[in-house]
């Protein structure tokens, strides 16, 4: 597969740019919302103004970074269970003399 060009890379930024400008513009319309919401209330009540606050929007890119996290932590924790393994079948091997290490 051919590199890129540098046109095609001022491409791709323009589009990465423009989709992150759609994206925070999708979002502020719901803040203004909540905001709207809560000056409108004459009496908010304690409840309602603490879980308005504790809201927050998960974007895609924040899931995606979450089940990546998930999967490397998922693999690290089998690439240590098996090296911890690995070690305790070795250290009794070399204890009862099954590998002839030493002598």
């Amino acid at each position: 597969m051919p590199s890129k060009t540098r046109k095609e890379k001022i491409i791709a930024d323009y589009r990465r740019r423009l989709r992150l400008l759609q994206e925070s513009q999708d979002t502020t319309p719901l803040h203004s919302d909540i905001d709207a919401k809560q000056t409108d209330s004459k009496q908010p009540s304690s409840t309602a103004s603490t879980t308005d606050n504790k809201k927050h929007i998960v974007s895609e890119e924040d899931i995606l970074i979450t089940s990546y996290f998930k999967k490397d932590f998922k693999k690290s924790l089998l690439l240590i269970a098996i090296v911890i393994t690995l070690e305790i079948s070795l250290y009794f091997a070399t204890i009862n003399n099954y590998l002839r290490l030493g002598r």
